[in-house]
């Protein structure tokens, strides 16, 4: 029983390091039109918005925030 403990806690490290991950990618791209009005107007609205949507997405499973 102690050895299924330890790989579910093994996976949920894992799992919540991939979420890390995937927040701060977001973050990143988010990041980078940062006062770079010609760059935003390039990648479309529709890029931008689907960003925010995931980077909100990988916030809410890091418990950055709670949706109510």
């Amino acid at each position: 029983m102690a050895e299924i403990y330890r790989k579910e806690k093994e996976n949920f490290e894992r799992e919540k390091s991939l979420y890390k991950y995937e927040y701060d990618f977001c973050c990143d791209v988010l990041g980078s039109g940062h006062c770079k009005k010609a760059h935003v107007k390039e990648m479309g609205q529709d890029l931008w918005e689907e960003n925010l949507k995931d980077t909100i997405d990988a916030g809410t499973k890091l418990g950055k925030m709670s949706i109510k």
